[in-house]
């Protein structure tokens, strides 16, 4: 993961008294769908503020006195956004900034991380634990009488970049607002320290939450996906596509492995009461229907590969185990069976074998083998 990145901030948004007008970035910065708008405001006053279609973020609004307090709205954009009305009846100063975060990098379902950690000691901030790695940190200042903003932020060894700063002006209803983030790619308490000039200052931290994972991270093997397969209640045979398919939707994020192919044989096996052999678990030309009756052949083996994008040689363990079937299907002694598999392998690779004396091209081997051994398709 990553943490969430700023796309744009809109112009200095204030008002003396009343009803603010949130400006939204525009043009090449406008909202398009998917982005998050988040809009913090300050206000001299303890004029309850709402904005149409937003969330107040879990525990705002922040209020270190009886004439001060924060707002932290948010919404995820449908697109064409414009300004935001800040309903705000009368009162004394109110300024805020609209902040847009890049669509796909933040958690749409709970996208900020929790209730804020609030202070009113001048030039702190306090602690704020972040509940998930690679959070985006938002720390929210307020500032009265006051005409210069937030010099410099420390704080958990992070970079910290000042988004906004917006004031009314120095007046009796000076108010300014403040936005400084930092991306954190750990889970951790953060407090610190900010510069300004006299003003009195009030803080609050809290984070947006990184875009969600694709679901949990798992070991994903073939039994996982045959036991889905069953609670999805399939009314038909399952083939090998369905089954990677299902597989891969699973972020089954490698090959499947021939230990995993055993355990899927064994335990078909078991749960019908039939033989099943690699070949039938693995065919691409078979579902797996449990009613497989052949033994393995060397062109399952070879499918087998194929299928399941084999990165190796077929090994001698490989061999010995395609001779057991064989020898207890044909009844042709063991040794017997090896040193067939391994003609068929020299006429398929050199184009010649030995059978019955003299060399035969690898169509003849297979049509010699298919004869000797029943294997049919």
């Amino acid at each position: 993961m990553a943490a969430p990145t700023v796309k744009a901030v809109g112009a200095d948004s204030v008002a003396a008294s009343g009803n603010l007008t949130a400006l939204m970035p525009t043009a090449g910065n406008a909202p398009v769908a998917g982005d998050l708008i988040v809009l913090p405001v300050f206000t001299r006053d303890n004029v309850n503020c709402t904005v149409t279609g937003f969330t107040i973020a879990t525990g705002f609004p922040y209020r270190p006195n009886t004439t001060s307090q924060t707002y932290l709205f948010w919404k995820i954009a449908a697109g064409g956004e414009g300004n935001q009305t800040v309903n705000h009846a009368a009162g004394d100063g109110i300024v805020g900034g609209i902040m847009l975060v890049n669509a796909g990098t933040f958690d749409t379902t709970t996208p900020i991380d929790g209730s804020p950690g609030n202070t009113n000691t001048n030039q702190t901030f306090a602690s704020y634990t972040t509940t998930i790695a690679d959070c985006l940190r938002l720390l929210l200042i307020g500032l009265r009488n006051d005409t210069n903003s937030v010099s410099s932020v420390t704080g958990g060894s992070l970079t910290w970049t000042q988004q906004y700063y917006a004031e009314t002006g120095a007046s009796v209803s000076d108010i300014g607002g403040d936005i400084h983030t930092a991306p954190d790619a750990a889970a951790q308490a953060v407090s610190g320290t900010f510069a300004i000039g006299t003003s009195t200052s009030w803080a609050s931290q809290t984070a947006i939450r990184p875009v969600a994972a694709g679901g949990a991270t798992l070991t994903q093997n073939i039994d996982d996906t045959l036991s889905l397969d069953d609670a999805l209640s399939f009314e038909r045979a399952l083939a090998l596509a369905d089954t990677l398919s299902l597989a891969d939707s699973l972020a089954f994020q490698r090959a499947i492995t021939i230990a995993e192919t055993l355990s899927l044989a064994d335990n078909l096996t078991a749960e019908t009461g039939k033989s099943v052999s690699i070949a039938d678990s693995v065919s691409l030309s078979d579902s797996l229907a449990f009613a497989f009756e052949r033994a393995i052949t060397i062109e399952d083996v070879v499918s087998l590969a194929d299928a399941l994008s084999f990165e190796r040689a077929i090994t001698v363990a490989d061999v010995l185990s395609i001779a057991d079937s064989l020898s207890t299907s044909s009844g042709v002694p063991h040794e017997v069976v090896i040193n067939d598999i391994l003609s068929l392998v020299d006429a398929l690779h050199t184009h010649t074998t030995t059978e019955g004396g003299g060399g035969i091209g690898p169509d003849r081997g297979v049509q010699w083998f298919i004869s000797k051994y029943g294997w049919y398709k």
